[in-house]
């Protein structure tokens, strides 16, 4: 099955850097197939028969990198569902804020001013967006400061849809196995 990781708070700020091509020898390492990374903040792609994949994950990166890194690992199709919901007007550029919020745990509900947010509720994640101008009115602004900030690795609708498009072609690959 083809999965993505989403590390959560590497290679941000200069903090917990993670080297890509250190990352990716250490899913090949593990035995997982079709390997890619895609941009410096930890999204990986790959193909696995296994199913313990998070603990796996993040074990391995605290003996190889030193360090904890909590891992969000989505199978192709519930990648997909998320994806799918993002509106095609959605664009993350000088005029707009788009962001997928992936989630470990349902979040039923976030601070968010109705009058300027979109938001998408998925069970798995929260899609937000915001015009720049209005960003500063936005209810999302202070998520960072919430308790439930930690419980969720954030990607800009591009990378969501860039990752999609990997995913798409690692899982052609793997059907024509």
């Amino acid at each position: 099955m083809i999965y993505v990781a989403l590390l959560r708070g590497i290679n941000v700020g200069g903090n917990n850097k993670i080297d890509m091509k250190l990352l990716e020898g250490m899913f090949q390492n593990l035995g997982y197939q079709y390997v890619q990374t895609y941009l410096h903040t930890g999204n990986v792609i790959f193909y696995s028969e296994d199913t313990q994949l998070e603990p796996t994950i993040q074990d391995e990166i605290l003996k190889i990198f030193g360090l904890k890194i909590r891992v969000l690992v989505m199978n192709y199709k519930t990648y997909k569902s998320i994806h799918d919901l993002i509106p095609s007007t959605w664009t993350q550029d000088k005029d707009n804020r788009s962001d997928v919020m992936f989630l470990w745990n349902p979040i039923l509900d976030v601070m968010h001013n109705e009058k300027v947010d979109t938001l998408i509720f998925h069970d798995q994640a929260i899609l937000w967006t915001v015009t720049r101008e209005n960003y500063f009115k936005s209810g999302l602004r202070d998520l960072s400061k919430s308790k439930v900030y930690k419980e969720m690795t954030i990607r800009n609708v591009n990378t969501v849809r860039k990752i999609m498009k990997i995913m798409d072609n690692t899982h052609e690959i793997t059907m024509e196995l």
